[in-house]
């Protein structure tokens, strides 16, 4: 048994279950506050389920309340109760308990492919192999194509003859989820052109969200 602590508890856990959940019995007892051992602490029973990722909060001491517990009638006293006021109780500790979250281990593998038709009807293609696991963004880059400039149908001024612009195509795929054999994708294409384009009363470009 403990002598000396700044904070502690005396937790007992046995476990009632382990079908459709892990099911436990919590008991707990502040035993340990600001290094005075506590005889009657706050103290709790509870039956809980554990899920991944999620905590299970059962005691909280904020710096804030140590404060106000502070010795009284003197000045420092005094002062410790004024700065109390200002403090924040987000800041302190607690007795918590929690099974740390399931991360996925399926790696999505996709291949990308830019394609540009020419005038003559020739194909240019670039590949992207792109991998990601489920909730994290793989980005892609292209390399930048040289596009010829023209002037949007009733706006702006006709670009000089020959005159041409890099445009560059991005984005990035998330796989989202995964259910009966189906994965859910989010893929963000964005495409823009690389030089001053408002010189020629152009769009920059834009993104489309999948």
């Amino acid at each position: 048994m403990l002598t000396d602590a700044g904070y502690g508890w005396r937790v007992e856990i046995s476990r009632v279950s382990s079908v459709g959940g892990f099911v436990l019995n919590v008991k707990w007892q502040r035993t340990w506050q600001r290094g005075v051992r506590l005889t009657d602490g706050p103290r709790g029973a509870t039956q809980v389920t554990l899920q991944p990722g999620v905590p299970i909060l059962f005691d909280y001491v904020s710096a804030s309340d140590d404060s106000v517990a502070a010795g009284r009638g003197n000045l420092q006293g005094r002062f410790q109760t004024l700065r109390s006021m200002f403090s924040c109780s987000a800041i302190g500790m607690g007795l918590e308990l929690r099974v740390p979250a399931i991360i996925p281990q399926a790696v999505l593998e996709v291949n990308l492919w830019l394609v540009r038709t020419l005038p003559d009807g020739a194909e240019q293609s670039q590949r992207q192999v792109l991998r990601a696991r489920q909730g994290s963004q793989a980005e892609f880059f292209f390399d930048d194509l040289i596009v010829a400039l023209t002037s949007p149908r009733g706006r702006g001024t006709p670009p000089a003859a020959g005159a041409s612009t890099p445009v560059r195509t991005s984005g990035g795929i998330t796989p989202l989820s995964s259910e009966k054999g189906k994965l859910k994708v989010e893929l963000v294409i964005s495409q823009y052109v690389v030089a001053a384009s408002a010189k020629n009363g152009l769009s920059p470009g834009g993104s489309t969200t999948f």
